[in-house]
């Protein structure tokens, strides 16, 4: 009983759960300034912000093309942080710096919500709210 609430209440959820990849933006920044300069970086993550809103307000209204794009991207964000995890949990030989346990922590929440969302999305009672 308490399940079938929670596949009906999801689809609310998502937009929220959504807004956590913002968070990525500001781990991306760093290492796209390096590798594009600084100009070009911020113009990426500004339409990336913009992009990523206009679709966390259409899950919100349920439509099924960014139900479909959210899986897309959660599963593609889910094969780049499953390393980094797996990296400072096995091979990381120094001591852990206070931002490295930060993004760790980060990256553990954002891979939970991701197998959650993943499965909850796929599951034919939640895909019946999108149109």
């Amino acid at each position: 009983m308490k399940f079938d609430s929670l596949i009906t209440r999801f689809p609310e959820w998502l937009p929220y759960i959504a807004t956590l990849y913002y968070i990525d933006f500001f781990f991306i920044l760093p290492r796209a300034i390096f590798i594009l300069g600084k100009p070009v970086a911020t113009l990426g993550i500004i339409i990336f912000t913009i992009l990523w809103t206009i679709h966390s307000i259409a899950l919100y209204y349920k439509k099924e093309t960014n139900r479909k794009i959210h899986l897309v991207v959660i599963n593609i964000d889910f094969a780049l942080r499953f390393p980094f995890v797996i990296n400072l949990i096995f091979f990381n030989k120094n001591q852990i710096l206070w931002y490295d346990a930060f993004f760790f922590m980060l990256n553990i929440i954002t891979l939970i919500t991701a197998l959650f969302t993943i499965y909850m999305l796929t599951d034919k009672r939640v895909k019946a709210n999108y149109s």
